[in-house]
């Protein structure tokens, strides 16, 4: 049962991981002040307004927030898939 149960793991591991890293709404709701905004608060008010026009930073950003996302996705595909071709078959 164990190495059936390691492919969900992983992708509740990788889920847990990426929700914070990227979450939004509650930071913006909950961080008042500039010292503590998340990555994508800060992104975010980088392009909105009629003043900003830095999107080239941004896309530099939205750059390196996809990085260590795509890093843990590439290291951690071999479980998740064995995990479904496991499931796969009746035998």
């Amino acid at each position: 049962m164990m190495p059936l149960s390691l492919p969900i793991m992983v992708f509740i591991a990788v889920m847990n991981f990426i929700g914070p890293w990227m979450d939004f709404i509650l930071a913006k709701l909950v961080l008042r002040s500039d010292a503590n905004k998340t990555l994508a608060v800060g992104l975010f008010e980088m392009v909105t307004g009629l003043g900003n026009t830095e999107f080239t930073t941004f896309e530099a950003g939205a750059v390196l927030v996809a990085v260590p996302i795509t890093i843990i996705f590439m290291v951690l595909q071999k479980p998740l898939t064995e995990g479904l071709r496991a499931g796969a078959n009746k035998g």
